[in-house]
């Protein structure tokens, strides 16, 4: 009991400072989700599908339908869901209590990884009561219970402190490493990469740090750095190689992003770390200064005291310096477990900063691919913030200690008590400040209760589920890719769409995955492509029975997704959602029509430039950019690897509304897709109009590229119009300039087509 008793009181405490701001959600945990934004819902609706509708394994069918995704990359926390399925299967309901059993675990991570700080502390010889405070404090403050507003994979508080005490084992204070703890730290990576892929690479990159500094270290002793080193390389690179290993036996997608957007997008600052983003004390200290904003991925605040613990250490640190007593840079007063914790701790935050690849060395990240599907790497500070917030302990009990051989335990006693009540307090106000994001909206559980009861509205129209084979929502969505973004991504959208997905277990016919195959998700945009386009989707369809639109009025819809809805039939309109039912054979590409037209009434077009004919005379302009003749879609794009280049400069010589469209090449190792700029100069070289193509909202899609298209209007045919296109790793192809009412045609090989840049080729 004398063992356990300061286990006891910490989880007791640590449950009641939860329980006071949290009680809401604790005392009714599957009553209300913690987050029902877009990644919130997901995040919840993902599992919970999979777990009530899917057989097993590692495919779950209820997004990006008829291909379905691995369930890695659903952010539905595998290790978890894969365990509930045996539950589920054995005819325990968990689906429906995915929710409580979710926001359980996530309370419960905060528990766990303050006994992991009490342990790590009281290796490093805190008193217990102290150890117990302190654990408390830096549990609760954590930066990744701001995780728990909808990245609930990424909230679980107990998983760094895990990584950095089985480290500690591995790497013990004395004598040589254990080779009895690799399997334990081995086993923890991997399995923690099966909750969320970034633990995976934070806890390698951690452990790869630690032994470098420990082999730095121990330089002078050839037995230990060789034996940390090799322990080191097994204990990061064998879990690497798990988790591929896994991927390549149960992933069959081979063209998943290569380079995702935004590596640099999330990196963090010394301010996201040392000054708080938020709250009272931002306020304050506005006042004086202005903070750098930190974007929420970049934050890892330690604590204001932990910003004056910075400020003493560097001015001892150069105190030190100018006397060039550079051994006592190294933290020898402290632990030496902990000096290798705290310099490994700093090299994460060096990449959490984005060192040294934003200093113009980008290319460095074609050395180590993988590390570019690690976009936010300001997660990557949460290691020092564990790290730092256990120096601070360190240090004001050290500074306590030396008061007290002094003869001033009092002073000594009082600085604790006003540095634990500063501390306290700015946890205390974390907390508040993460519960009111919780409380911000009634965040009920949507899925157990929905405001809609899709089931028997179907009934009430002569449907059932088995009716359909998926479920469609407009506006839709096809994130994932990193190439393509709906224009007009919706909320109520994706809410209501997952809401009649798990209460029919009709699977969504669009996505909100991560890292999904871009040749599939061209395929899923099929249905709103033009009908001039070829429908591939259709042959990977289950059976010809037709699909359930759901159409929410009310908010923005592109022309694609009006037009959807116009072929489909109507059943019913209920608040602002109109279900509509839509045969395949609606989808179908009018391709051969189109053909025949122009076969028809060739004769009677007027001849344009260039062998093209058009159903009246009028200017337009083409160009291939190649040099190789047209006579199929598969003649060479340009390439440049960095724009803007120009693909057009001259005059329109006709007023009205005009289009410009081009082909460009949707490349897997460039992120998101160069656009199409248009800009108009006066007769005096001013520019007096700039108007945006933006590909990533297109959806025709033809042989791995995308049509990008503009619409504009010419006013004055004295104006130069100037068409570049912008970005990286652009390859594009066929630019037609023409009037929006025109149709433009050109006959190719055999009976192959071009009308209106829509290639109509032969199968």
């Amino acid at each position: 009991m004398k063992k356990i008793r300061p286990y006891i009181i910490l989880l007791g405490l640590t449950i009641l400072v939860l329980y006071s701001h949290f009680d809401k959600f604790l005392d009714a945990p599957n009553a209300y989700m913690l987050d029902t934004g877009v990644d919130g819902l997901k995040n919840y609706f993902n599992p919970m599908y999979y777990l009530k509708y899917d057989e097993g394994g590692w495919q779950f069918s209820g997004m990006n339908y008829p291909f379905g995704e691995h369930l890695v990359f659903t952010d539905g926390q595998p290790l978890f869901t894969r365990i509930l399925k045996v539950f589920q299967n054995w005819g325990i309901p968990v689906a429906d209590h995915l929710p409580a059993i979710f926001n359980i675990l996530m309370f419960a991570s905060v528990c766990i990884g303050a006994l992991l700080l009490y342990s790590i502390a009281r290796l490093y010889r805190l008193p217990e009561g102290f150890a117990i405070l302190v654990s408390v404090v830096i549990a609760c403050l954590s930066p990744q219970l701001h995780r728990f507003a909808g990245h609930y994979a990424l909230s679980y508080v107990f998983v760094v402190p895990l990584f950095w005490y089985l480290t500690l084992k591995l790497f013990p204070e004395k004598g040589i490493p254990n080779v009895k703890a690799l399997p334990g730290l081995i086993l923890a990576l991997y399995l923690t990469s099966l909750i969320h892929v970034y633990y995976l690479m934070i806890g390698c990159l951690w452990v790869l740090a630690y032994v470098l500094v420990y082999a730095i270290n121990y330089r002078k002793n050839s037995q230990k750095w060789r034996r940390a080193m090799i322990l080191g390389l097994g204990a990061s690179l064998i879990p690497l190689l798990l988790f591929k290993i896994f991927l390549w036996v149960t992933d069959p997608i081979q063209d998943r992003p290569s380079n995702p957007y935004g590596f640099f997008s999330h990196v963090t600052y010394w301010e996201g770390i040392f000054l708080p983003q938020e709250g009272p004390m931002k306020s304050f200290i506005d006042q004086f200064a202005d903070v750098r904003p930190v974007t929420g991925e970049g934050w890892a605040y330690v604590g204001f005291i932990g910003f004056l613990v910075l400020v003493f250490t560097l001015f001892r640190w150069g105190r030190y310096a100018i006397k060039r007593h550079f051994t006592l840079l190294g933290l020898r007063s402290f632990p030496r477990s902990f000096f290798l914790a705290f310099w490994a701790a700093v090299l994460l935050l060096f990449f959490a900063f984005g060192w040294p690849f934003n200093w113009g060395l980008e290319f460095l990240l074609d050395l180590v691919p993988p590390l570019k599907q690690f976009r936010s790497l300001g997660r990557f500070a949460w290691v020092f913030y564990y790290v730092f917030s256990m120096y601070m302990a360190l240090y004001f009990f050290a500074l306590f200690s030396l008061l007290k051989r002094r003869g001033l335990p009092k002073l000594g006693a009082w600085l604790l008590f006003v540095v634990l009540l500063f501390w306290g307090g700015e946890m205390w106000i974390h907390l508040k400040l993460r519960n009111e994001r919780l409380l911000q909206y009634e965040h009920k559980n949507i899925l157990r209760k929905p405001r809609i009861d899709y089931n028997q509205w179907l009934e009430d129209v002569g449907h059932t589920p088995g009716d359909f084979q998926a479920l469609l929502p407009i506006p839709a969505y096809f994130i994932g890719s990193e190439k393509f973004y709906s224009e007009f991504v919706d909320y109520f959208s994706t809410r209501e769409g997952m809401s009649a997905s798990y209460q029919t277990g009709l699977p969504l016919a669009c996505g909100l995955l991560s890292r999904t195959s871009i040749s599939q998700t061209m395929e899923l945009m099929e249905p709103l492509s033009s009908s001039l386009l070829p429908k591939q989707i259709m042959t990977k369809y289950k059976d010809q029975r037709p699909l359930l639109l759901m159409g929410i009025g009310g908010v923005l819809q592109t022309n694609e997704e009006k037009r959807l809805l116009l072929k489909a039939d109507s059943l019913d309109t209920r608040e602002n959602i109109t279900l509509y039912r839509l045969p395949l054979s609606r989808i179908q590409s009018t391709r051969d029509s189109t053909i025949q037209f122009f076969s028809d009434q060739r004769d009677s077009m007027a001849v344009l430039s260039e062998d093209f004919y058009a159903t009246d005379s009028t200017w337009m302009h083409f160009d291939p950019l190649s040099t190789e003749e047209v006579q199929s879609f598969e003649f060479k794009p340009t390439y440049v690897q960095e724009g803007p280049i120009e693909v057009f400069r001259g005059k329109i010589p006709q007023t009205g509304d005009w289009e410009a469209s081009i082909w460009i090449e949707s490349l897997s190792n460039v992120d998101g897709f160069p656009n199409l700029l248009l800009q108009e100069f006066d007769s005096k070289g001013d520019r007096i109009n700039i108007l945006d193509g933006v590909t990533r909202f297109q959806v025709d899609t033809y042989k791995n590229f995308v049509l990008s298209k503009r619409n504009f209007g010419v006013t004055n045919p004295n104006h130069t119009l100037v068409i570049s296109i912008t970005g990286r790793g652009i390859s594009c192809k066929s630019l037609l300039i023409r009037p929006i009412n025109s149709h433009i045609f050109r006959p190719v090989s055999g009976k192959s087509l071009i009308y209106n840049n829509y290639y109509l080729e032969e199968d």
